[in-house]
């Protein structure tokens, strides 16, 4: 595993491996050996499969988490609420069937969930991402309506094609800029 030869790597800021073959799942010792100050991690682009594992939330720095286009599945659990300081997280096309509970990572600019299996209404806790400028939630299973809290986020770029959403587009959608 490429992953254990990385223990000796204590200064190590960025990782990427973006764009490979690797398959597998990742391991769950993956953060733990990396190192702690590590600000970004792209694993995107590959085969990769399974759970994401817990111990990412130990990587409390990361600033850039990108685990799109892999064959992920499961659920992103709470320990994404540890990643306080993350500003872009890109899940697209993969397997998740709900949406990670991010409603408390302040700092997120660009979150793109795009392409999975996500069912259920959107949050309105989405509502609280005031940083948030760029939301893809497009080809999914989404449904009900879309939340007005939407509009706490006044420089959106928001794309929702290709769900099952009902109901009307809220008007204080207008206000946003």
């Amino acid at each position: 595993e490429f992953i254990n030869t990385l223990a000796n790597c204590r200064f190590l800021e960025m990782l990427s491996v973006y764009n490979n073959k690797l398959q597998g799942v990742i391991p769950n010792s993956i953060g733990n050996l990396l190192s702690t100050g590590i600000q970004e991690l792209y694993l995107g682009v590959n085969n990769l499969s399974g759970n994401v594992p817990p111990s990412i939330g130990n990587l409390r720095q990361l600033t850039t988490l990108e685990l799109n286009e892999n064959s992920l599945s499961g659920t992103v659990e709470s320990w994404i609420g540890n990643l306080t300081q993350l500003w872009l997280l890109v899940l697209h096309q993969n397997n998740f069937g709900q949406i990670p509970s991010v409603f408390s990572l302040t700092q997120l600019e660009v979150l793109d969930l795009s392409s999975n299996e996500f069912e259920g209404p959107i949050p309105s806790s989405i509502g609280n991402l005031q940083q948030l400028f760029l939301l893809d939630l497009s080809y999914n299973n989404l449904d009900g309506n879309i939340p007005i809290e939407i509009s706490n986020l006044q420089q959106l770029q928001l794309f929702l094609s290709s769900n099952k959403l009902s109901g009307e587009i809220p008007d204080v959608l207008g206000q946003c800029t």
